[in-house]
C-alpha cells in the first residue's frame, strides 16, 4: 500500500507541475490610478480538486453549473492499481457581486510654502501643547489622546467649535465596519440561525438511521460519533435538541468541555487528537456577545468549523476511524432532505453567503468528498456500497492527494508531519483568509528555531506582506526579522500578495476589506501635501490600517481561520461667524475602493434577500460620501477649491456618521421600518484575538497565549494641511480629525476577551502600552479643547455685545469693564456693529497653574457699522461704514470656575482701523 501511495503522489506531482498556469502575476492598480481596470466580478472561489487517479469509473456532470477537464496522465500508474485520468468536477460557484472602482487621473500640482518649524505662517485654531506643537513643526501631524468613544462626536464638538475639519480613512472604514457587523448579524439573525436549526435537525434524523443501519458492524462506532458530533452542534444552537440516549454521553462529555472553555483537553468524541482541542476558542467574542442566541450560534458554527475527521494520522486505525465518520456525514448531506431540498442545498445556503462576505473553507468539504466517493464507490452509493472496508483505504490515499489546509487550526506536536495530521474533513470549516495565512507562514515552525521559535506574530507582519516597506523597517527594529527564515519567509508572502490581481483580491468582501487598506500604505509621490512626505504620517497610515484591521478580524472572528439649534431672538441676527474651511485626507484610490467594496456588499448581500432596508440604506450613504471624498481629494491635489456644498459636507460630516452609528444598532421589531436603538454610549472600541500560541508550563500542561488586537478611544488628529481659498489663494492651517487607538498584545488563551472585558479596561485605564513604534505620530500630550471653546465662545458673546449693545451672560466683571464704555457710546449715537469672526489664530498659551491659564490670540474680524432706526436691528438700517478684515493681538486670562473655564480678563496689542 505505501509503494502504491508513494507511486500516485509522484504521478500527481507531475501532473499539477504540467498543468499549472503561468507564474507571470497579474499587475496590481497602482494607487495613482490612472486607467481604469476591469470590474473584478465577486464570486465564491470554487473548491478546485487537483486531478486524482482513481479506479475508472463512469462519472457523469454533477451539476449544470460544473464543468470537467479531462487531464490525460504523463507518468503510468502502479500496474497493481487500475488506474485512468478521471475528470474532476470544479464547481462554479455563484455570482455574487461585482467590485467596480471609479478610477480618475489624479495629478498633484498644488505648490505650497513649507511649514514653518516655529508655524509663524500656519493658522492655528487649536490651544496645542509644547510638544504637540513641535511635532506639527516638524512633520505637520501629530496624534494625541482621545476621550471620545465614537468618531462622530470627535467631528460634531469640531463642527460645534469652528475648527477646521479633517476627514479621515479612519472615520470611513470604522463606519464600514459597523454596516458590515450590523449586515452579518442581521443576516445571522434572520436566514442562518433559523437554517441551521433545520440542518442540524435534519442531519441528526439521518444520522440516527445510519446508526440503526450500522449497529452490530465495524462502522457501528463512526456512526455513533457521527451522531455525537451533529448532537454536540445541535444542543449548542439550542438545549432542548433530544440526542439519542446512545450519544448523549459523549456529547453532555463534550458540552461541558466546550462551556467551561478551560484550556487545551482531550475530546471524547475525537479521542485521536493527540494534543486534544482547544476549548477557549469557544469563548464568545465580537458581536456574538451581543444576545445568548447569538452566542449560542457562535459555539455552535465554532464546533463545526473546527473539528477535523482527518484522513491520516501517526495512527493509521485512528485516521481510518475519523474517515469513516466523515464519510458518513457526507452521505447524509447528500441523502437527507430539508424542506423537500437535499440537505447539501441547505448546506450551500449557509456556505456560500458566508464564503462570500469571508472566504472559503480552508479545509476539505463535502464536495471534494463527493468527487472522490464517485470515483472510488461510485455516484451517490448506498450505505452497504459506501460501508465497504475493503474500499477504505483506497478512498483515504486518494483523498490525501487533495489539498491541505494552508493555515494551521488545530494544534499538534513539534515533530509532527503537519499536511498529514491535519487534512481531513471539516462540517463547515473555518475559511481562508490572507492574513492568517501570512500569519502561518511567518510563524514557527515556518520561522524560528526549535530553541527560539517565534510563536506569535505581529500585525505589522500583513502590512510588510502586503508592501509597505515602512512596516518591515518597523518590523526589523523590533527585532522580529532576526528570527531564522523570517526574510525568506516575508519575501515569499511578499511575491504572493503581489501576484494577486485585482479580480482576487475581490472575490470575498473580506479580501476586498484589506484591498482597500492598500493605498494607504503606498508612499506619496512627489506633489503629495508635506505632511504626507513625513515618516510620521506613513506610521499613522499604519496605525490605521492595523486598526480598521482589527475591526476586520472582530466581525469575522467565528468564520476566519471580528441637532444645532440657532440662537433664538426678535429682529435680525448678528453676522454669523466665517465656517472654518475643512480638508479631505488625499488618497483618492482609497476613497474609490471604498466605495466599490460597499456597492459590492450591497448588491451581493441584496441579491439573495440578506440585506435590510436600513443596512441598504446606509450602504448607500457611505457610497456617496466616499465618491464624494474622492472628488475632493482630487480638487485639492491639483489645487482647486472646494465648493461651498463640498464644504458644507464635511462641516457636517458627524452628523454623517452619527446617522450611521445609529443604523447600526439593532431593533427589538421584526417591523423592517422599525428604529434601531442603543441601550448604551455607542463606542467604538473593540478587540478580537487572530493567533494561538500553543505554550507549555515546564510540567508540560498546555498554557496558551493568544495575539489580542483592538480599537480603543477615539485619538485626536492634528495635521498642517494647505487650503485653497474660494478666491484661489492657498494657507496653512491646521485640521483636527478622528483616529483610530491601535493596541495589540499578548494575552492568556484562557481569558481570549471580550468586547466587553475590554471596555471595561479602557475605564479603568488598565489597557496595556500602546505598541512602540507609534511614538513617531503619538504624544500622550493633549490639547486644550475646553479652553479653546471657552474663548470662543466667548468670542461670539462679543458679536451679540455689539449687536444688542448689552453685556453678554458669560462676561465677568473684568471682560464687561473692556467693553461697556464702547457699547455706551455706541448706544448715545443709535449706532450698533455687526461684527463677524473670520477666525483665530492661537500664538501662545501658558498655563500659570491647574486653574489659571494666560492666552494670547491673534483674532480676525469683519466689521459694518449701522445706524439704528428702532431699539433693535433691523433689515433696512442705514450702513455707516465698514472695515477689514483686520486682526487684533489679544491675550486672554482665564480662570477654572466650577469646572468651566471663563474668560476673567482680557488685554488689547492694538486697536480696530478706522471706518471706511
Amino acid at each position: 500500500m505505501k509503494t502504491i501511495r508513494l507511486l500516485l503522489l509522484l504521478l500527481f506531482t507531475l501532473l499539477v507541475v504540467s498543468c499549472s498556469q503561468s507564474e507571470t502575476p497579474t499587475p496590481v492598480a497602482t494607487n495613482a490610478g490612472g486607467t481604469l481596470v476591469p470590474d473584478a466580478t465577486a464570486t465564491i472561489p470554487p473548491v478546485v480538486s487537483p486531478t486524482i487517479l482513481i479506479p475508472e469509473v463512469t462519472k457523469e456532470v454533477a451539476t449544470e453549473t460544473a464543468t470537467e477537464t479531462a487531464v490525460s496522465p504523463t507518468t503510468p500508474a502502479a500496474t497493481n492499481t487500475p488506474s485512468a485520468a478521471v475528470s474532476v468536477t470544479q464547481r462554479a460557484m455563484p455570482k455574487f457581486a461585482t467590485f467596480a472602482p471609479f478610477r480618475m487621473e489624479t495629478s498633484p500640482t498644488l505648490v505650497t510654502d513649507p511649514i514653518a518649524p516655529d508655524l509663524s505662517n500656519v493658522i492655528n485654531y487649536f490651544v496645542l501643547s509644547p510638544d504637540q506643537l513641535a511635532r506639527l513643526g516638524e512633520s505637520g501631524v501629530v496624534v494625541s489622546p482621545g476621550a471620545e468613544k465614537e468618531f462622530f462626536t470627535v467631528y460634531e464638538k469640531a463642527r460645534y467649535d469652528n475648527v477646521p475639519i479633517f476627514v479621515t480613512s479612519d472615520s470611513l472604514l470604522h463606519s464600514y465596519h459597523l454596516i458590515f457587523d450590523k449586515v452579518l448579524r442581521t443576516a445571522e439573525r434572520n436566514a442562518f440561525i433559523p437554517l441551521l436549526q433545520t440542518l442540524n435537525e435534519t442531519m441528526l434524523a439521518q444520522a440516527d438511521a445510519q446508526y440503526q443501519e450500522l449497529v452490530g458492524t465495524p462502522w457501528e462506532d463512526a456512526a455513533r460519533r457521527s451522531v455525537a458530533f451533529i448532537g454536540v452542534g445541535s444542543q449548542l444552537l439550542d438545549a432542548t435538541v433530544a440526542v439519542p440516549a446512545y450519544a448523549q454521553d459523549l456529547v453532555t462529555a463534550e458540552l461541558a468541555l466546550i462551556n467551561d472553555a478551560g484550556g487545551i483537553l482531550p475530546s471524547p468524541i475525537f479521542p485521536g487528537l493527540e494534543y486534544g482541542e482547544d476549548y477557549t476558542q469557544y469563548i464568545p467574542r465580537g458581536h456574538y456577545t451581543l444576545s445568548e442566541e447569538l452566542e449560542a450560534y457562535f459555539r455552535s458554527m465554532m464546533w463545526y468549523g473546527r473539528m477535523t475527521f482527518r484522513l491520516e494520522t501517526d495512527d493509521p486505525d485512528v485516521g481510518r476511524a475519523e474517515t469513516r465518520a466523515a464519510l458518513l456525514l457526507v452521505h447524509a448531506l447528500q441523502n437527507a432532505t430539508v424542506g423537500g431540498r437535499s440537505a447539501l442545498d441547505a448546506w450551500l445556503d449557509l456556505y456560500n453567503p458566508t464564503a462570500f462576505m469571508v472566504g472559503r473553507s480552508d479545509d476539505l468539504t463535502a464536495f471534494q468528498y463527493i468527487d472522490v466517493i464517485t470515483a472510488v464507490y461510485g455516484e451517490n452509493p448506498t450505505l452497504d456500497q459506501l460501508t465497504d472496508e475493503s474500499k477504505l483505504d483506497l478512498f483515504i490515499s486518494t483523498a490525501e492527494q487533495l489539498p491541505p489546509p494552508r493555515i494551521l487550526g488545530l494544534v499538534i506536536g513539534e515533530t509532527d508531519d503537519v499536511e498529514q495530521v491535519t487534512k481531513g474533513f471539516r462540517f463547515m470549516g473555518q475559511r481562508f483568509v490572507p492574513d492568517a495565512y501570512i500569519f502561518r507562514e511567518l510563524i514557527w515552525r515556518n520561522v524560528g528555531t526549535s530553541d527560539q521559535p517565534r510563536q506569535l506574530p505581529n500585525g505589522l507582519d500583513v502590512m510588510a506582506a502586503m508592501g509597505s516597506a515602512r512596516a518591515y523597517t518597523i518590523l526589523e527594529e523590533l527585532g522580529e526579522t532576526n528570527y531564522a527564515n523570517y526574510t525568506t519567509q516575508m519575501d515569499k508572502m511578499q511575491a504572493w500578495t503581489g501576484s494577486l490581481s485585482e479580480a482576487e483580491w475581490t472575490e470575498t468582501l473580506y479580501n476586498g476589506w484589506l484591498y482597500t487598506l492598500q493605498p494607504l500604505l503606498v508612499v506619496p509621490e512627489a506633489g503629495y501635501p508635506q505632511f504626507t512626505q513625513s515618516t510620521a504620517w506613513l506610521d499613522k497610515q499604519l496605525n490605521t490600517s492595523l486598526g480598521s484591521w482589527a475591526e476586520l478580524k472582530h466581525d469575522t472572528i467565528l468564520y476566519a481561520k471580528q441637532a444645532y439649534a440657532e440662537m433664538g431672538g426678535g429682529g435680525v441676527n448678528p453676522p454669523l461667524p466665517q465656517e472654518a474651511l475643512g480638508y479631505v485626507e488625499p488618497v483618492p484610490e482609497f476613497y474609490a475602493r471604498l466605495s466599490a467594496l460597499a456597492a459590492m456588499t450591497r448588491e451581493g448581500m441584496g441579491s439573495r434577500g440578506l440585506l435590510s432596508e436600513t443596512d441598504a440604506s446606509s450602504l448607500d450613504r457611505l457610497i456617496r460620501l466616499a465618491d464624494a471624498f474622492q472628488v475632493m481629494a482630487d480638487k485639492q491635489l491639483r489645487g482647486e477649491p472646494l465648493t461651498d456644498n463640498e464644504q458644507l459636507m464635511v462641516r457636517f460630516y458627524g452628523g454623517e456618521l452619527e446617522h450611521l452609528v445609529m443604523a447600526s444598532g439593532d431593533t427589538d421589531s421584526d417591523d423592517p421600518f422599525a428604529q434601531p436603538y442603543m441601550e448604551e454610549q455607542p463606542q467604538a472600541a473593540i478587540i478580537a484575538d487572530v493567533a494561538t500560541a500553543p505554550d507549555y508550563n515546564r510540567d508540560g500542561t498546555p498554557d496558551p497565549t493568544v495575539l489580542e488586537v483592538g480599537v480603543g478611544r477615539v485619538d485626536e488628529l492634528y495635521v498642517v494641511v494647505p487650503v485653497v481659498a474660494e478666491d484661489g489663494t492657498v494657507f496653512l492651517e491646521i485640521a483636527k480629525g478622528g483616529v483610530f487607538s491601535y493596541y495589540e498584545f499578548p494575552w492568556p488563551a484562557n481569558d481570549r476577551l471580550t468586547d466587553d472585558k475590554w471596555r471595561e479596561m479602557l475605564a479603568a485605564e488598565t489597557a496595556p502600552d500602546r505598541p512602540t513604534w507609534v511614538g513617531t505620530f503619538f504624544t500622550p500630550e493633549t490639547a486644550y479643547s475646553d479652553i479653546q471653546r471657552a474663548i470662543y465662545s466667548f468670542q461670539e458673546s462679543i458679536t451679540w455685545g455689539y449687536w444688542l449693545l448689552e453685556e453678554q451672560w458669560n462676561w465677568t466683571a473684568g471682560a464687561t469693564a473692556v467693553f461697556q464704555p464702547e457699547l455706551d457710546a455706541l448706544k448715545s449715537e443709535s449706532h450698533y456693529i455687526g461684527r463677524q469672526w473670520i477666525n483665530a489664530n492661537y500664538r501662545s498659551f501658558d498655563l500659570q497653574a491647574p486653574d489659571l491659564a494666560v492666552v494670547t490670540v491673534r483674532e480676525t474680524w469683519d466689521d459694518t457699522l449701522y445706524q439704528a432706526q428702532f431699539d433693535y436691528p433691523e433689515y433696512n438700517d442705514e450702513v455707516l461704514g465698514h472695515r477689514g478684515p483686520y486682526t487684533l493681538d489679544v491675550t486672554y486670562t482665564l480662570q477654572l470656575v466650577d469646572g468651566e473655564w471663563q474668560v476673567t480678563n482680557l488685554v488689547f496689542a492694538n486697536q480696530p482701523p478706522a471706518w471706511e
